[in-house]
């Protein structure tokens, strides 16, 4: 596999994690619409999702998480704040602890 298609690969896996665990439900046409792929590759990123561990569950209404898994998600802090140039970014983040 090109490293190209590896690229858009995980992404596609990370978008398809980040959308289930915050609206709750997929459905395979609109993920494929939204990423310009077919089903069945929606429906292999899904598979490959599952084999990886997330626990799935297939709804008439979509695709979504088995009932009571709940995914933490890392919580950014403003973006406009945290990407200032200047703001010591670095400092705060990459400061080893003594």
């Amino acid at each position: 596999m090109k490293k190209k298609e590896y690229d858009r690969k995980f992404l596609r896996l990370v978008v398809i994690i980040y959308r289930l665990a915050t609206t709750g439900r997929i459905r395979t046409t609109d993920l494929a619409r939204a990423g310009g792929v077919t089903i069945r590759t929606v429906q292999r990123d899904l598979a490959l999702i599952e084999r990886g561990g997330f626990p799935l569950v297939r709804t008439p209404a979509g695709w979504q998480f088995v009932e009571g898994f709940r995914l933490n998600l890392p919580s950014f802090p403003n973006r406009r704040k945290f990407f200032k140039p200047g703001a010591g970014v670095s400092k705060k983040i990459y400061t080893r602890r003594r």
